[in-house]
């Protein structure tokens, strides 16, 4: 049987910093998947700032720019795509973008296996626990 899960670890962004044991350590950077929750933030446009999903083509869409890619990109990405976008309109935008919520985990058992199936785990995703999703594992 084997189990794969999709690595969503960029070596680009380096932004998390692991301080376990006293050491600290950079972290890849995690990147956005279909379903995820982003909070695009404007600081000095507040009246503009939006929660999108990251939709099932990969992108995202906000009130003054459509069409962003986000799957498999870092927030910081998105928000360098989005304040290229935005200065069509505003002076100097100062965008962030903060991953709200996680789609879930989808798993896949196939193979020779008695039953086919994918099903997403019951615990809450955190942004802890995110770098769990590793490189396909087998058993």
């Amino acid at each position: 049987m084997r189990m794969r899960a999709k690595r969503r670890q960029s070596a680009a962004d380096s932004a998390c910093v692991d301080t376990a044991g006293g050491n600290p350590r950079r972290l890849a950077g995690l990147q956005d998947q279909v379903g995820d929750l982003l909070d695009v933030r404007l600081f000095l446009n507040p009246e503009l700032n939006e929660e999108v999903a990251v939709r099932p083509d990969g992108m995202i869409s906000t009130t003054l720019a459509e069409d962003i890619p986000a799957a498999n990109r870092t927030p910081a990405e998105i928000s360098a795509d989005l304040r290229e976008r935005y200065k069509a309109t505003l002076r100097d935008p100062r965008i962030s973008v903060i991953v709200h919520s996680f789609a879930p985990n989808r798993i896949y058992v196939a193979g020779e296996v008695t039953n086919p199936a994918n099903s997403s785990p019951s615990a809450p995703t955190s942004p802890s626990a995110r770098p769990s999703r590793g490189p396909a594992a087998s058993s």
